[in-house]
């Protein structure tokens, strides 16, 4: 493969994409930048270890002077540690926000080619991404785990045999299983959405228990992910993207959704039907997302007011 790669954060998930682009050659070069550049140039010269015929370039302060085809945000500032809260994850929001602000104003956006987003919270840090850096093309990745997730839940408790089952709406427990592509109408209501929900999060419950954030579940959509795109792969991969309406008639926040993937590149949204309980749970769905992006925005607006006061 002739891409160029750029990764952002080269942590747990963020070595691991450049790990495995690399094993999978699907780049001929890989650009790497972290918070440090002596940690940055670290991570480039293990690389280059274990790939001595690749070019690995570490990046100093994001300044990356190149175009790129493919750039992951795989950034993160929380604590891995057992017992992830929901306040860990808002205080996440906000730095990784801060993170975003920094890398907008070292870098040119027409450099990044369609970037990849793989921090959390990933549909608000999607939607953040998206409005700094405008005219890229945007995708979260958190969904598609969802859809596995449910998927179990389906095989154990319905004798379904599938992989996964599509899904909308907010990564987590704002996630909107598409029941009526899978199960009969005369068993689907409101409370099934949300037993099934839950069943699902149970299993999911322990990890953060007893470990942390759940780890090797994304990195097995990560290697979906590029492996589809190393293999010029069509068929759909969902995620997160702006919504502009059509087709689900939402606007102005990015949710997850079916995305097209043609020849190995995601494209558009797949215009999947909804029945009237997933248009009403996906469209709250919205309005909570929405909610809580315009709390961190405002929260973020005071955060750098206060900074450059200090100053």
């Amino acid at each position: 493969m002739n891409y160029s790669i750029f990764v952002v954060g080269p942590g747990r998930l963020g070595g691991y994409v450049a790990f495995r682009a690399l094993q999978l050659g699907l780049g001929k070069c890989l650009y790497i930048a972290g918070r440090t550049k002596e940690k940055t140039f670290g991570i480039a010269r293990d690389l280059q270890e274990a790939f001595p015929n690749s070019e690995i370039v570490p990046i100093d302060n994001y300044e990356l002077s190149c175009k790129v085809d493919f750039t992951f945000f795989t950034f993160s500032t929380l604590k891995w540690k057992p017992n992830i809260g929901v306040n860990d994850r808002w205080i996440e929001a906000q730095s990784n926000f801060s993170i975003v602000e920094e890398i907008a104003s070292s870098i040119n956006p027409s450099n990044l080619g369609d970037v990849f987003i793989l921090s959390n919270p990933v549909d608000i840090v999607t939607n953040f991404v998206a409005h700094k850096f405008r005219g890229s093309r945007i995708f979260g990745l958190g969904i598609s785990l969802d859809e596995r997730r449910i998927a179990r839940i389906l095989n154990t408790h319905y004798g379904k045999k599938i992989k996964r089952v599509p899904c909308v709406g907010e990564h987590g427990h704002n996630i909107v299983p598409l029941l009526s592509h899978i199960l009969p109408d005369s068993i689907i209501n409101l409370e099934l959405y949300k037993r099934i929900k839950e069943d699902a999060f149970k299993f999911t419950e322990p990890i953060i228990r007893c470990t942390s954030i759940p780890f090797y579940g994304p990195l097995s959509e990560i290697d979906r992910l590029l492996t589809m795109m190393c293999k010029k792969s069509t068929g759909t991969f969902s995620a997160s993207v702006p919504l502009n309406g059509y087709p689900f008639g939402i606007s102005d926040i990015s949710l997850g959704v079916p995305v097209h993937m043609k020849d190995g590149k995601l494209t558009d949204i797949e215009p999947l039907k909804l029945n009237n309980f997933e248009s009403e749970l996906f469209s709250q769905a919205a309005i909570q997302c929405k909610e809580n992006y315009r709390k961190l925005t405002q929260s973020l607006i005071r955060y750098f007011l206060a900074k450059k006061t200090k100053k």
